[in-house]
């Protein structure tokens, strides 16, 4: 991935911090404010409907860590 910021989050991911997050019963809106915290320059952010947002734009490879990510957030 082109940007550090994507590839230190998408190392989180591919470690399992999404399962993680949801095993200690955090909600979809929590768990998207965690990683806002965690990884800002990522650009993914809540927002005021209890959803998040993730930033378009990126590389192919860092467009399937979001839309990895959205996918398992709506699990949670």
């Amino acid at each position: 991935m082109s940007d550090p910021a994507v590839a230190a989050l998408a190392n989180a991911v591919n470690d399992g911090l999404l399962e993680a997050l949801a095993s200690m019963g955090f909600s979809q809106s929590e768990v998207a404010a965690i990683l806002a915290q965690a990884f800002p320059e990522a650009g993914i952010s809540p927002n005021s409907s209890g959803g998040y947002t993730c930033p378009r734009g990126h590389d192919a490879e860092a467009t399937e860590l979001y839309n990895k990510i959205t996918r398992a957030i709506i699990y949670i």
